[in-house]
């Protein structure tokens, strides 16, 4: 073989190996402050109210910073915990260009639902009332965005053909696997922590009373292995109550009480 066709043949091997990798998306650019809020899933309005209206919040807030604050619901208690600015990304590329929300609008979405309903010759409009409201709120350091729909399995369940509905449910179902897997990992640690929090306060605190899970404010994990779990309470006095559980397992948990007096 001459030189000239050993040289070729390397280039080609070049080219195609070079091809064949994939492409590196770009970032999204994140803003650089960390207390902002790039991305948040909430269920606004329905049947399920909160009895006190300041318990409830989204149910997943991601910072610019990965820090990820999570609900079992609604009004459930805060679950705090950190992701790798990769999953913030692949997620953030997900929404942005692969589902293109930053173009959703509920106009758009209701001209989507009319011409489905053109196309079967629909008359009868059919409605539903009392239903919540799916918001996603997207910030990064360029743009920022919110789209919401209300009634949206039950618009989407009518008319699977309006794109806009079809993206913000992908959407919404991605943002909440991720908050539902990330409380799997909380909810682990729960009952445990019940139970060494009660067995501390009864050997050192026997005149105060144990906790349950209606006490819980929030539970943290910084890094997937070390978890604190916060219990709250009030005393008949006037006075407050806070027990913490830290522990990277079942044993030798540190469990601290602070008692607030009236």
């Amino acid at each position: 073989m001459s030189r000239f066709a050993i040289a070729a043949s390397i280039l080609l091997c070049i080219f195609f190996a070079t091809s064949a990798q994939p492409q590196q998306r770009p970032a999204i650019p994140l803003p650089v402050d960390p207390s902002i809020v790039v991305l948040s899933l909430d269920f606004r309005g329905g049947l399920a109210g909160c009895v006190a209206p300041a318990s409830r919040g989204p149910v997943l807030l991601i910072y610019a910073d990965g820090k990820m604050i999570t609900r079992k619901d609604i009004c459930g208690p805060i679950f705090e915990s950190h992701i790798s600015l990769d999953v913030v990304q692949d997620l953030l590329r997900y929404i942005i260009d692969d589902m293109k929300l930053m173009t959703f609008t509920t106009d758009s979405a209701w001209e989507e639902i009319r011409s489905e309903r053109s196309k079967r010759n629909q008359r009868v409009v059919a409605s539903v009332s009392d239903s919540g409201e799916v918001v996603v709120h997207i910030h990064t350091a360029t743009m920022e965005h919110e789209a919401a729909f209300e009634g949206l399995s039950f618009y989407l369940a009518e008319n699977p053909g309006a794109h806009s509905l079809v993206q913000l449910n992908a959407v919404a179902n991605r943002i909440d696997q991720l908050a539902k897997e990330t409380n799997s990992h909380f909810l682990a640690t729960f009952d445990s922590s019940i139970l060494q929090a009660n067995e501390y306060l009864r050997q050192n605190f026997p005149d105060l009373p144990g906790v349950s899970g209606r006490n819980r404010t929030r539970t943290i994990s910084a890094d997937g292995n070390r978890w604190v779990n916060e219990f709250r309470y009030n005393l008949i006095d006037g006075g407050s109550v806070l027990v913490t559980v830290a522990t990277t397992g079942i044993e030798n948990p540190e469990v601290t009480v602070t008692a607030t007096p009236k």
